[in-house]
């Protein structure tokens, strides 16, 4: 199928994959697992505009087709991503809202995944106050 806006389009694993090329396009995309959303779910319960904003972000986790982490800072570009110190996993932080939320995720890239571990959501002022490559806010509690 062609469409003006962005040249052939093929579907594969439910995900829209755009080609700007003239040829049969098959590329494999990379789906991205969230673990803890529904713990951000929990937080956002009304607030409206702090639920829709996180709506929307994790609808656009279902256009990613990622293959290392600077293809985040690609799809996002106000992403950063954390070096953590040694035997700590890298984190990347996400602005959502127009900058309003931070959702700070550990990651972790398998063969035909990405993993999301949300590790902190709040606001801007709230992740001020928090180390980065410490915070673990949905750990549970021993």
């Amino acid at each position: 199928m062609y469409r003006a806006d962005f040249g052939f389009v093929s579907k594969h694993r439910m995900h829209q994959t755009f080609c700007l090329h003239q040829t049969n396009c098959l590329h494999l995309n990379v789906d991205v697992r969230v673990i803890k959303k529904s713990n951000v779910r929990k937080i956002t319960e009304g607030q409206v505009m702090m639920a829709k904003f996180c709506e929307e972000f994790f609808e656009k986790l279902n256009y990613s087709n990622w293959n290392k982490p600077q293809d985040i800072t690609r799809q996002f570009k106000s992403a950063d991503l954390i070096t953590c110190k040694k035997g700590q996993r890298s984190r990347i932080v996400f602005n959502i809202g127009r900058n309003r939320y931070r959702m700070i995720c550990g990651y972790w890239f398998k063969k035909s995944e990405v993993v999301l571990y949300i590790k902190f959501f709040g606001t801007h002022k709230e992740y001020e106050s928090i180390e980065v490559c410490q915070v673990d806010m949905f750990k549970k509690m021993g």
